[in-house]
């Protein structure tokens, strides 16, 4: 499934508030995040990857994938997008 969001945002803030809302992703011995953030993820020069911060193991819990273009940001759930 493919979302795309029109934000009225430059792509530096988006990339700002996605960097100050997610932890990095470290994991614990016996499974789950290991940290004090809501959502874990990666961020790079255009893109970037999130998913939600859980205590424990859930290899069916949604990844979101996106990128940024101009004052758009398409994402697409991992989980969604095979069917």
């Amino acid at each position: 499934m493919k979302i795309n969001f029109q934000i009225n945002l430059s792509i530096e803030e988006c990339k700002s508030i996605i960097n100050n809302n997610i932890g990095k992703i470290k994991y614990r011995i016996g499974g789950g995040y290991k940290g004090n953030k809501t959502f874990i993820g990666e961020l790079n020069n255009n893109s970037f990857k999130i998913q939600i911060a859980l205590k424990y193991m859930n290899s069916f819990a949604p990844i979101f994938y996106g990128n940024f273009r101009g004052c758009q940001i398409f994402c697409v759930n991992s989980l969604l997008s095979n069917f």
